[in-house]
């Protein structure tokens, strides 16, 4: 019971105490696509092709999809890539992958 009690007060110093977030930008005031392409690697030419081809129905800000091996933690390579989507005004989703296993692929680990 006073575990209870004491999760009712910190939520509720949290409800009470918490403040408002902003974004940089509203995100409905810029237009963006709805649409957009899937690459293989992080390379700046896949990148600068994805940019064309995502950006171009007149919108800005097309997303852009990659896959990430869950055993690929080069952080010097992957800001690099995502400061080149920024540079490109592009929107990544990211998959991170596991591994080939006979016929199906393994869970990432962390």
């Amino acid at each position: 019971m006073r575990t209870v009690i004491i999760c009712l007060m910190l939520l509720t110093m949290l409800s009470v105490f918490s403040g408002k977030v902003l974004a940089i930008v509203d995100p409905l005031s810029v237009s963006n696509n709805k649409v957009g392409i899937h690459i293989i690697s992080p390379g700046f030419e896949e990148i600068r092709g994805a940019a064309e081809l995502a950006n171009t129905s007149g919108g800005d800000w097309g997303y852009i999809t990659v896959v990430i091996q869950s055993n690929d933690r080069n952080k010097g390579k992957w800001q690099t890539f995502f400061d080149s989507l920024r540079k490109y005004h592009l929107i990544p989703i990211i998959r991170i992958a596991g591994a080939p296993v006979d016929s199906y692929w393994d869970r990432p680990k962390s």
